[in-house]
């Protein structure tokens, strides 16, 4: 295949998952069950996985950060002086997003811990709800909005089905939520449990959504020989829709082993190599109390934050912004269209400016102990955009 194929196909199909999960087959609400037993069933589910690619260096992928797509497009579509490229608004180079996906009712005082983290760093937070609990949190929605947040939807209901249906199975599942996307202003969507498709995709743009959050540019545990992800640091269009790669899902480092206390060295080589990349740091931290919406995680959160925003220099956006920027950046001729339907469109870069594969550091943490990778991250000597 030629490169614009495989970049393509990346951006499309890449973090598809071939196989519904087990839970959408439960009998009952997977989230009946616990938040902190849930926590240990993912662990010991993803243990094999892990050990798998452990025992075997040379297993896929070799790193938790993967931006082999935009790479692709680059190198088929080389920028010259009389063309416009990709930019983040006020010439920075790399840009910063925050997004909170409340998967149940009940989590007020999470949410107001994580606003207050974005509020101390001067910046404002999508926040994703589930349909079936948007009535309970009405009031704390239109406070967000006035506070300057915007919201999201997280699916009608949190069973990780939706990417499984049928184009008019999805469009008529998210059809009780149009008076809620009108009155909250609802232009974006994320899928549970980040599972994607194309019929999602399409759905999505016949359902009025702007933008999607569901896919990962690197994600290593839906299989044990392969990377699922879409390959990209920068947001794209399926279409009209906006594909925004959430970058950094911030507490999957407890399903590899880490603490949320370990966060910063966890996550700290990505942030340079997405910023070196010239992409989209975009974080997912769920105000549910057992994920980040306790002081624990919220002074994680904060840590990691408080290093972006000193050392790389990011342009502080909401996911709307990004959507509505990404449609910008397209009408000024920044993106370029590959070929085939559905029609993708992605960034135009200068070949010199992605940065080159991720060094050591940046190494798939499933691969090593927590140990030896925090030891790699605090230890590495590279150089940092500022």
């Amino acid at each position: 295949m030629s490169r614009e194929t495989d970049a393509r196909a990346m951006l499309l199909d890449g973090h598809c998952c071939p196989n519904p999960p087990v839970t959408t087959w439960l009998p009952f609400p997977y989230h009946w069950i616990p938040g902190s037993l849930r926590m240990r069933l993912a662990n010991w589910l993803a243990k094999p996985n892990v050990q798998a690619v452990r025992a075997d260096g040379s297993r896929r992928p070799t790193a938790y950060a993967d931006n082999s797509a935009d790479h692709l497009v680059a190198s088929c579509y080389q920028a010259t002086a009389d063309l416009p490229v990709w930019s983040w608004p006020g010439g920075k180079r790399c840009a910063l997003a925050l997004s909170h996906d409340t998967d149940t009712a009940g989590q007020e005082r999470g949410i107001d811990l994580l606003r207050r983290v974005a509020a101390d760093c001067a910046m404002r937070s999508c926040f994703s709800f589930v349909g079936d609990c948007l009535d309970s949190y009405r009031g704390k929605a239109d406070e967000l909005l006035s506070g300057g947040c915007t919201i999201a939807l997280h699916d009608m209901k949190h069973d990780n089905r939706i990417a499984f249906l049928a184009e008019d199975q999805i469009v008529e599942r998210l059809r009780p939520a149009a008076p809620s996307m009108r009155a909250l202003a609802i232009r974006g969507f994320r899928s549970p449990s980040w599972y994607t498709s194309r019929a999602l995709w399409s759905a999505l743009q016949m359902a009025g959504f702007d933008y999607d959050m569901s896919a990962l540019d690197s994600w290593p545990l839906f299989d044990r020989t392969r990377n699922y992800g879409v390959a990209s640091f920068f947001p794209y269009l399926v279409g009209d829709l906006a594909i925004l790669p959430t970058t950094i899902p911030f507490e999957h480092l407890r399903t590899f082993g880490y603490r949320l206390e370990d966060a910063l060295p966890f996550w700290r080589p990505k942030f340079d190599f997405i910023a070196r990349s010239g992409g989209l740091i975009l974080f997912n931290a769920h105000p549910d109390r057992w994920f980040s919406g306790n002081p624990t995680g919220a002074k994680a959160l904060a840590a990691c934050l408080d290093y972006i925003l000193k050392n790389l220099d990011p342009a502080c956006m909401t996911p709307d912004q990004v959507a509505e920027h990404t449609r910008q950046q397209r009408d000024g001729g920044a993106m370029i269209r590959l070929s085939g339907d559905p029609a993708v469109l992605a960034p135009r870069h200068r070949p010199d400016f992605l940065s080159t594969a991720p060094s050591r550091a940046e190494r798939n943490p499933c691969r090593v102990t927590p140990k030896e990778f925090l030891s790699a991250s605090i230890d590495a000597n590279r150089p940092v955009y500022r």
